[in-house]
């Protein structure tokens, strides 16, 4: 038997195919002449093929309009009631300078915000003052502008804000934001809220966005996020209490028909943790919150509630970071010495003496060992070090929030004694933090007069 020889159908795919080209018609005057027009070059033997892949993530970004904003892969998306923010006088309220330090700090793309108390001169203003930064959309009571008030901060450097549309359901109550997010053409959609406090009206509230969606006279949100003034379960106050069953109702039949779900509750069942605490009474409570629906909630992490640093601020910031469910998992990442390590003395003066002796030391033990511990003794002290250096005010806010956890989650303590410890940790937290925040802004103030008048990154943003 004859063996028959297969074809290297892997050799035959990379090997170098001749290029086929459209011949050129002769040249005339060299016709004429008897001259033979010029031949073509053969292809170089080691030439591969030229793969083009259609429909692929890079062609398509390609065709990507000019001037159309490419968004990230994810988003972080808050609320915070900032016990208003309209002009005091003829001065802007300097709170929103802290709204503009806190989005840029926490990467938050959609910021929602109640009790702004904003006339439209004052919305004006804000909005010429921060146009490189946010934009922020409003809806105001026509009739108190002093009170009520619901909008949107948006971070310019993230969201495609010029794309953004508004729809205002309740003045002063509800506003609804459409915004891309996805490079598909895909939208957020988002509601924000700042309900009632009575609970006639709070019960209220909810039935007529009930009906309002019911009729679908708006697009269905994705997100529902806000200050509720109610709360589902007990043990969302200090002292736990249920709330009035109409207004209970009324919202989960909302949420029931929006198929929206708690997602900081759906993490977190059983903590005790609290976004809104009464300076009068002690009284803490989880108003602030936000709802998803079940495609949002699969692709969230990071709810938390965190300071604001705003000052006079009684409501922390409830934040989540979203994913789009098309991109590819990125975990944590591996650790990494800081980049300010390269330039601490003390740091470098410690790497030029361990090298030095793992030089010595690679010449009578195997050199692949020595360097594993060079880089071994380099981690621990750059850990060290960066330990060292820890901005005091921020691990005094991590030890303070780390007593709060535990004294909210002691089943012995008191009610009383635990409502008073609770009221005073966090009244010192939002000291620190807006003390904090304070010499975040003079540094950076302090660093635009140092370069604005070098051309580099500050004087172009500035520009």
């Amino acid at each position: 038997m004859t063996d028959i020889p297969q074809p290297n159908l892997i050799s035959n795919y990379f090997a170098p195919r001749a290029r086929t080209t459209p011949q050129q018609a002769p040249n005339r005057q060299g016709t004429q002449d008897g001259a033979q027009a010029p031949e073509q070059a053969p292809p170089a033997r080691n030439a591969l093929p030229t793969i083009r892949l259609r429909n692929s993530p890079i062609e398509k970004l390609k065709k990507r309009k000019k001037g159309v904003k490419t968004m990230r892969a994810n988003i972080k998306i808050a609320t915070l009631n900032m016990r208003g923010g309209g002009a005091q006088g003829t001065r802007m309220n300097p709170k929103w300078s802290d709204v503009n330090t806190l989005m840029r700090t926490q990467k938050i793309g959609i910021l929602a915000l109640q009790e702004t108390h904003l006339t439209k001169e004052a919305l004006d203003t804000i909005n010429q003052s921060f146009k490189r930064q946010m934009l922020v959309v409003q809806s105001a009571d026509p009739k108190n502008v002093g009170a009520k008030g619901v909008a949107f901060a948006l971070n310019k450097r993230i969201v495609a804000w010029d794309e953004a549309k508004i729809k205002v359901i309740e003045p002063g109550r509800a506003l609804l934001l459409t915004i891309p997010w996805r490079n598909n053409g895909k939208a957020i959609t988002a509601l924000a809220v700042y309900a009632p406090n009575t609970q006639k009206e709070n019960e209220k509230f909810w039935k007529d966005l009930d009906d309002c969606f019911f009729a679908r006279e708006y697009p269905m949100p994705d997100i529902l996020l806000g200050d509720f003034n109610v709360v589902e379960e007990e043990i969302d106050r200090l002292p736990p209490h249920k709330d009035a069953r109409g207004s209970v109702e009324a919202l989960r039949q909302l949420k029931d028909r929006l198929h929206l779900y708690d997602g900081w509750r759906q993490e977190n069942p059983n903590l005790t943790r609290y976004s809104y605490t009464q300076d009068a009474t002690g009284s803490c409570s989880r108003i602030d919150r936000l709802y998803v629906t079940q495609g949002f909630l699969e692709n969230s992490r990071g709810w938390d509630m965190i300071l604001s640093g705003i000052e006079k601020a009684d409501h922390r910031v409830a934040i989540a970071q979203f994913f789009d469910p098309g991109s590819p998992y990125i975990g944590k990442g591996r650790w990494a010495i800081p980049d300010q390590m390269v330039s601490n003395p003390e740091f470098i003066k410690f790497a030029i003496e361990k090298g030095k002796e793992t030089i010595r030391e690679a010449e009578r033990r195997n050199i692949q060992d020595a360097f594993a511990t060079y880089k071994m003794q380099l981690t621990g002290e750059a850990k060290a070090i960066a330990k060292r250096h820890y901005p005091k005010i921020q691990q005094r806010l991590d030890n303070l929030q780390s007593d709060l956890g535990k004294i909210l989650d002691n089943q012995d303590m008191g009610t009383e004694d635990k409502m008073l410890r609770a009221q005073a940790l966090e009244e010192e937290m939002r000291h620190l933090k807006s003390k904090q925040q304070k010499a975040t802004k003079q540094n950076l103030t302090t660093k635009f007069i140092l370069e604005n008048e070098t051309i580099g990154k500050t004087w172009i943003r500035s520009n």
